[in-house]
């Protein structure tokens, strides 16, 4: 199931960390099948993968914004109450105004 069985979401979620620590403004879109990276209690370690939600939390903790796409979250039947305390839900037009107001972006 995603975000396992490629290293692009844990790639793409490792590099919001350092920006963080860094203390640079940081925030993370997750849309389609990145939103499984905000799932709480995965057990990734199970099957050989570093766990994606311990970088979305340290990203939150550090100080960062994570959002995911409500409609992607419908579409795949995660619910608010499985997604890591602190994720916040947006429709498509608050993903879009995120995107727009963002310094830069990079699309993983």
């Amino acid at each position: 199931m995603a975000p396992y069985g490629r290293e692009d979401s844990f790639n793409g979620l490792y590099l919001p960390v350092v920006t963080v620590v860094e203390q640079i403004e940081t925030a993370v879109l997750l849309i389609e099948d990145g939103v499984f990276s905000a799932l709480k209690e995965q057990r990734s370690k199970d099957i050989g993968y570093p766990s994606t939600s311990e970088l979305v939390s340290s990203i939150l903790t550090l100080g960062g914004r994570v959002y995911a796409d409500a409609k992607s979250c419908k579409v795949r039947g995660v619910e608010k109450g499985e997604l890591i305390e602190g994720v916040e839900l947006v429709s498509e037009e608050r993903a879009a105004q995120i995107l727009i107001e963002a310094k830069g972006t990079i699309v993983v």
